[in-house]
């Protein structure tokens, strides 16, 4: 039977690779941080887990190198390149004792390794985690494998955003109450007729997982600055809190591990 620690390293690699240089065990981080270090897990304890969970088969390793050499980062193609690493390989990429001195922090860059779900360490998750993804979306300026082609040849102007989403409808939503969302700085005003739709079938909304279909649509804003000084009308907080109501809801698609429950 599978711990919540166990599935806590599955949820960190639900939606893409990640370094082991992105987690900092108890024993050798200053100031814990509930992203970076699970609970009070030793570099040991640590170590201990994700070779048993490499040794399953939830999980898979890749080098950077060969992460990079990819034409897209989906499941079948970071299979070509996938291993499964040594106890050993796991703790020295797990090591920050010498992170200080620069030739040595050198050394340990080029021993980093990223992990990744497989299919069956992908299902196990959903085991958990129940994800409802017909809510999902992600913004994903930099997620090129979920756009098109031609979307990126006639590359994307400034002031552009691009959300991948399971529905249209859900995509139409977050552009409208955008405006609702931003920080008290700056309002992002979504620009009339600027959206551009495409519909994916399959739909990848992450790596290892495949949906019959999805959608991505890129949409041109105006970024406009905010005089704080001038109350706003009770109309509007309203829709402020209306919107980020719903916003909050459609964001929390699956169970997440705290780590205040472990």
């Amino acid at each position: 039977m599978m711990s919540e620690f166990d599935f806590w390293f599955l949820e960190l690699v639900v939606q893409s690779p990640v370094s082991f240089l992105t987690i900092i065990p108890y024993d050798q981080c200053i100031v814990p941080d509930d992203y970076q270090t699970p609970s009070n897990l030793t570099t040991n304890q640590i170590v201990d887990i994700l070779f048993r969970l490499f040794q399953d088969g939830y999980l898979l390793a890749i080098t950077p190198a060969d992460l990079d050499s990819l034409d897209t980062h989906l499941i079948n193609d970071l299979l070509t390149k996938a291993f499964i690493p040594s106890h050993e390989q796991i703790k020295t990429a797990l090591d920050r004792e010498n992170f200080r001195d620069y030739e040595l922090y050198k050394k340990l860059c080029s021993s980093d390794l990223y992990f990744f779900l497989t299919e069956k360490g992908g299902k196990q998750w959903e085991s958990w985690a129940k994800p409802k993804w017909n809510q999902f979306f992600r913004r994903c300026i930099l997620d090129w494998e979920s756009v098109s082609e031609n979307l990126w040849n006639n590359s994307i102007p400034p002031h552009r955003s691009i959300i991948s989403c399971s529905s249209q409808e859900i995509g139409e939503k977050i552009i409208a109450i955008e405006h609702l969302l931003d920080y008290p700085q700056s309002v992002r005003y979504y620009i009339e007729n600027s959206a551009i739709w495409k519909k994916f079938t399959p739909w990848h909304p992450t790596y290892w997982k495949t949906l019959p279909c999805g959608y991505v649509v890129s949409y041109q804003i105006e970024r406009v600055e905010v005089n704080n000084c001038i109350d706003e009308s009770q109309e509007l907080t309203e829709e402020k809190i209306q919107a980020r109501e719903w916003y909050q809801k459609i964001v929390n698609w699956y169970t997440r591990i705290r780590l205040s429950q472990l």
